[in-house]
């Protein structure tokens, strides 16, 4: 099998919480709607690969690194092996 390795940057969650919401139903609703396919493969698309319709994602626990996760996302149109690499923001 080919892949083509991407090394992403900017891979963050933002999760935006309202006062007086309940943050465990909040993040319970999120979780469901989207899944670490979708989420990398935006992230690629952000970077100007193609990925038509995200199929699944699975961690590649052979090149994964303790803070760098290895992913092989598997597009309709392509399979990447993507590397993520988180933003740390200080406050």
């Amino acid at each position: 099998m080919k892949f083509n390795l991407l090394t992403v940057s900017g891979a963050t969650a933002i999760f935006q919480l309202f006062a007086g919401a309940n943050v465990d139903t909040y993040l319970a609703a999120r979780a469901e709607e989207v899944t670490p396919a979708e989420t990398i493969a935006a992230q690629i698309r952000d970077q100007g690969f193609p990925c038509d319709r995200s199929l699944a994602a699975e961690r590649d626990v052979e090149y994964s690194e303790p803070d760098e996760p290895v992913w092989i996302l598997k597009c309709a149109n392509a399979t990447y092996r993507v590397r993520l690499f988180p933003i740390w923001q200080q406050m």
